[in-house]
């Protein structure tokens, strides 16, 4: 009797530990990443779940929604979107497929982190190439430098410039992205024409410059009225 306790609560660990990681719906939803997180911890109780799910996944699906998506443009928020999806299907794939193996992928930190970066790129490009630059700009400095730069974050980058470089294939990438700047310049003009009546004679930098020196005017409290020549400092 006493042999057979043992045998039993020698197998719990192992028991636990070979219990299927549970799915999670990948619809995008900004708790994703925590919920796999708290699977992986009710399945390895006292065990660090992967760094990525809490230290990267949560915390860029958060910053990304809530501090970058705002800005985009329409195209570029749909595109945001599709990819958080993505993302999170890409997980649920692997864990579908291999559940056993999934799980001991878990167990350690940095082959979980590559596997995970890896799916970064195909998640991205579809229709990255087509966001307008601006849009380019502000999702890449989104991400801290240290996850950037770090090795797999070059990888990663050097696919997403792979795939825009496809796109401009046919005029190189260099012209491919002078000819972008030259069309969103003139789209921002007729824009600042049309809804501002901003003459197109006048330079958009010009224009956004002053906007700017406006701004920086009121949260400092000036006049433009009382403090003409502090203004034109600005300016």
């Amino acid at each position: 009797m006493i042999r057979l306790l043992c045998t039993f609560a020698l197998c719990l660990p192992l028991a636990a530990w070979a219990a299927p990681p549970a799915a999670v719906v990948p619809d995008g939803s900004l708790d994703y990443y925590r919920a796999r997180a708290a699977d992986f911890l009710q399945r390895n109780p006292g065990a660090n779940p992967p760094d990525y799910y809490l230290d990267f996944g949560d915390v860029y699906v958060r910053r990304f929604t809530f501090e970058t998506r705002p800005l985009l443009s329409p195209a570029g928020q749909r595109w945001m979107d599709d990819a958080r999806v993505k993302l999170q299907e890409a997980i649920e794939a692997r864990r579908s497929a291999d559940p056993d193996g999934f799980a001991r992928l878990e167990l350690e930190s940095k082959a979980f982190r590559r596997f995970a970066y890896a799916t970064h790129a195909p998640a991205y490009a579809s229709g990255l190439d087509r966001l307008p630059l601006r849009d380019l700009i502000l999702i890449g400095t989104t991400p801290d430098a240290q996850d950037t730069l770090s090795r797999e974050g070059l990888e990663q980058l050097a696919h997403v410039i792979s795939g825009l470089g496809r796109s401009c294939r046919a005029q190189g990438l260099s012209s491919c992205v002078v000819q972008r700047v030259l069309v969103e310049r003139e789209d921002l003009r007729r824009r600042l024409r049309d809804r501002l009546g901003i003459p197109s004679a006048v330079g958009t930098a010009r224009f956004l410059w002053h906007r700017f020196a406006d701004s920086v005017a009121r949260t400092l409290g000036l006049d433009p009225h009382r403090d003409p020549a502090l203004i034109d400092a600005l300016r």
